[in-house]
Parts: C-alpha cells; structure tokens; sequence
C-alpha cells in the first residue's frame, strides 16, 4: 500500500506469481487498485488472502475467518510514515475542528 501524494487515498499492490507452475516462476508485486480508501485496501487484502484458501467456509465461518485475518493485518501493518493530525474538541463537545 502507496499513499497518493497529498491525498487520503492509497495504490494497492499484491505479491503475485509469475509464470506459475514453470521453471522460472516468481513472485512480483502486482498494482491491483489506484487511489483506494484505506478501509477499501483492507477489505481487499483479508478478501485476496482468504480466495488463496482451498476450504469451504459457511457464512459463519467466513465472517469469523475474515475477523481473524484483519486482526493479523492489524497487528503485522509496519507504517514507514505518517502524518500528526491534531483533533480539537469545541467547548459545546458536538463540533470538531482539526488543525
């Protein structure tokens, strides 16, 4: 995940294969999103990792599995940078202003 240049947005590429199942294969990060909301990335990444399975899930299993692969995206996420943003609560408590 690539943050866009002064935007919230993010470019999303995954470690595929190429030329799977050759003598020469290899893994290569493969741009699958341009200018993706982070929630969107997320929801893309636990969805790839959870196609790349063999099982058969019930609904419920599917839910608690997608669960589970958040929490361990949540936990393995390394962030390089990252913009301080300051929240300031107005004296009324229902307006915020960032600054």
């Amino acid at each position: 995940m690539e943050q866009v240049k002064s935007a919230p947005f993010f470019d999303l590429s995954i470690l595929s294969p190429v030329n799977e199942g050759k003598e020469n294969e290899r893994y290569e990060m493969k741009l699958v999103g341009y200018g993706m909301t982070f929630e969107h990335c997320m929801k893309t990444m636990v969805i790839h990792r959870l196609s790349q399975l063999e099982e058969v899930f019930t609904v419920s299993e599917y839910v608690q599995r997608y669960a589970e692969e958040v929490k361990k995206f949540a936990s393995n996420m390394k962030i390089t940078s990252i913009q301080k943003a300051t929240v300031k609560e107005e004296n009324d408590g229902d307006n915020w202003e960032r600054f």
